[in-house]
């Protein structure tokens, strides 16, 4: 009898000494789905966004206020419900005249049209450094018409 007792209180302080090493494992353990970027809910500076495809791949497209602006997809990464996309949209440089005319910005991904997307995407000035830039995520629009 003395003796279960005794595995018992062997077996709780091993417990005791192990599981916070185990809990501290799995919080930096990074599920491929995490993003290692900031998202933030919406962002009323970026234009409006449409998806389209080609190709048998998604084309994100931005409707512009003018030319000078410009479209990148930055990167993709899985989630569980398909892909993320990460794109980012700049403002034209002040130094140089641009038509005021609504221009459609196209910018394809990797990602085939049979795989569902989340598009997040960030506004910079034309020469702005990305770094610590938070993206919003984006309802794409069913038509930009």
């Amino acid at each position: 009898m003395g003796t279960t007792i005794h595995r018992r209180a062997t077996l709780l302080l091993a417990a005791a000494a192990i599981l916070p090493g185990m809990a501290a494992c799995s919080a930096t353990k990074k599920l491929p789905w995490t993003s290692s970027e900031t998202i933030v809910d919406s962002d009323p500076a970026i234009p409006p966004i449409a998806l389209t495809q080609m190709n048998d791949r998604h084309v994100v497209v931005m409707r512009a206020p003018s030319g000078g602006w410009s479209l990148h997809v930055d990167k993709d990464e899985r989630t569980p419900l398909g892909r993320r996309v990460f794109v980012t949209a700049r403002r034209p440089d002040p130094a140089f005249m641009h038509t005021q005319a609504l221009v459609d910005h196209n910018a394809i991904t990797d990602v085939p049209v049979s795989t569902p997307v989340e598009i997040v995407a960030r506004v910079l000035e034309h020469n702005e450094n990305p770094r610590h830039r938070v993206y919003a995520r984006v309802q794409p629009r069913e038509s930009l018409d």
